[in-house]
């Protein structure tokens, strides 16, 4: 018995010794699997990247907000959310009846579907939230309050960014048509400075057109007109 034990051992010594040895770096990961690692930190990293709120990037911010919804899949949290059906209704009938309020009376299959949507919808509202207080720059962050649902936010920055743009297209509006007013030919009157001067003219207008502020076409030609009368030797 002693005998074959050993012999057991001797054999398995011999076969362990004639095993190729493993080498330490078979278990690295290949060159082919860290390059997809690191393709996937870098998509990560790139989609995470947060593009903050200003005045003058609302397309860009809300291309940015609106794929990192989509890709978080808290879309739900712009939708309304649902009302309980427990809820008191007011009911309008004819003009010649007063109103009536009634307390609907719902089942318990009722309760527990509305149960489900709202925590649903309250989980995607919490990380939308989250995406678009995140992504708001100190100048507009007073706008929005922390206790607004993500929709109400973002439906506030817009109004906001909107309204400070409008102003600001206004004011630019309004200097252009002074300079439209007080716009002089003083060039030496060629076939090619009269093209320049009219086309300074219909750039200028089709700049107002753009933010709705253009000049019609019998003002237009009188300022045009006009343009030339102080000449010291008229064209005319």
């Amino acid at each position: 018995m002693f005998i074959f034990d050993q012999r057991q051992k001797s054999e398995s010594c011999t076969q362990s010794s004639n095993a190729a040895p493993q080498s330490p770096f078979t278990r690295l990961p290949s060159t082919q699997s860290r390059l997809r690692q690191s393709q996937q930190t870098m998509s990560e990293s790139e989609s995470d990247h947060t593009i903050e709120l200003n005045y003058d990037n609302w397309y860009l911010w809300d291309h940015h907000i609106m794929s990192t919804i989509l890709r978080k899949n808290v879309y739900l949290a712009f939708d309304p959310q649902p009302v309980d059906p427990r809820a008191q209704q007011l009911v309008n009938p004819p003009s010649t009846t007063p109103s009536v309020t009634i307390t609907p009376q719902p089942t318990s299959e009722e309760l527990t579907t509305y149960r489900e949507e709202l925590k649903e919808w309250k989980a995607a509202n919490n990380i939308a939230t989250g995406i678009i207080l995140g992504s708001v720059s100190d100048r507009v962050r007073h706008v929005i309050d922390l206790k607004d649902p993500a929709k109400v936010m973002y439906d506030k920055l817009k109004a906001e960014v909107a309204e400070v743009v409008k102003q600001s297209s206004n004011s630019i509006a309004n200097w252009i048509r002074i300079e439209l007013f007080n716009r002089q030919f003083k060039d030496k009157p060629t076939l090619d400075a009269f093209e320049k001067h009219l086309t300074f003219y219909r750039s200028k207008n089709t700049t107002l057109n753009a933010v709705g502020a253009g000049i019609d076409d019998s003002l237009l030609a009188w300022l045009l007109l006009n343009s030339f009368s102080p000449n010291e030797d008229p064209i005319w």
